[in-house]
């Protein structure tokens, strides 16, 4: 049986800088949204998108899943699909039950 290692290369350190900046921004922005003042329903949903949209850059480029099979690609995304909807529709439940 013979193991099929793909060589790929990583990224390079201006891309890091530049993924971390993007990071940081988004950061910022999570920041600024938190103390905007906003009522509750497109605060929590502005601080969700922004928080999936860092945790699916980090995934991607600091965990390497761009380099991997789709595959597993495709089954990390239905997962972390599936768990959103089951939180967002757990929030809005018990959201809409204290009202």
């Amino acid at each position: 049986m013979a193991i099929v290692v793909r060589d790929h290369e990583g990224l390079r350190p201006r891309q890091y800088v530049l993924l971390g900046v993007i990071l940081t921004v988004l950061t910022a922005a999570e920041l600024l949204v938190s103390y905007s003042g906003w009522r509750w329903m497109p605060l929590v949903t502005t601080l969700i998108v922004l928080s999936a949209t860092k945790f699916a850059l980090v995934v991607a480029f600091f965990m390497h899943l761009r380099f991997e099979s789709s595959l597993l690609t495709r089954l990390f995304v239905g997962c972390f699909a599936l768990a959103s909807v089951i939180l967002l529709s757990l929030l809005a439940l018990f959201v809409l039950d204290l009202r």
